[in-house]
């Protein structure tokens, strides 16, 4: 099964973001085919760690 979350910005450090980290986590390690589609990141990098295994795409716009 597919799943995607869509984010403001997953490179901030709140909760949404730690939230979203964690869950598609836990969804990857399940066998869950994870993207996290985030539509303005400030950096190149989510401060939360997240599985090799999830699908992270920035649109910056």
């Amino acid at each position: 099964m597919k799943v995607a979350f869509f984010i403001d910005d997953i490179t901030k450090d709140g909760g949404t973001e730690r939230r979203t980290a964690v869950l598609s986590d836990l969804l990857a390690g399940r066998g869950f085919d994870v993207s996290i589609l985030s539509i303005n990141a400030s950096k190149n990098r989510s401060k939360y760690e997240i599985d090799s295994n999830v699908n992270v795409k920035t649109f910056n716009l």
